[in-house]
């Protein structure tokens, strides 16, 4: 199952597709997040704007499953300009967010009340 990158604006969490011709420019302190289903599997890949590529620094991930109790994870990393998360139950809806770390290694901002992944 695939999902499209979905939100927009540094510092804000926006869900749904960002307009444009895809020719956006990468800033300095940059997230996106969106919702996704997860497959029978209990998997699913994101797809994020194709400049996610040029970044160096890292990334936070968060994700956090919508109306259910299971547990979320990134298994894949962002390679090229996807990354995939996986449920331990199918068919789950789960909201994500991967926002750029700085070059000194920190997210731009934290936010205290989300589950972040950890690796």
């Amino acid at each position: 199952m695939y999902q499209r990158w979905a939100a927009a604006v540094p510092a804000s969490v926006t869900v749904g597709r960002m307009g444009g011709n895809g020719d956006e420019k990468p800033r300095e302190a940059w997230s996106y997040s969106g919702e996704v289903w997860m497959d029978d599997s209990g998997r699913a890949v994101v797809l994020l704007p194709p400049f996610v590529r040029v970044h160096r620094h890292g990334f936070d991930y968060e994700v956090t499953p919508l109306g259910s109790s299971c547990s979320a994870a990134i298994v894949e990393e962002i390679a090229g300009n996807r990354f995939t998360i996986a449920t331990d139950e199918p068919l789950v809806k789960v909201a994500w967010r991967v926002t750029a770390l700085r070059a000194s290694g920190t997210p731009p901002r934290s936010d205290p009340q989300s589950r972040k992944h950890q690796f």
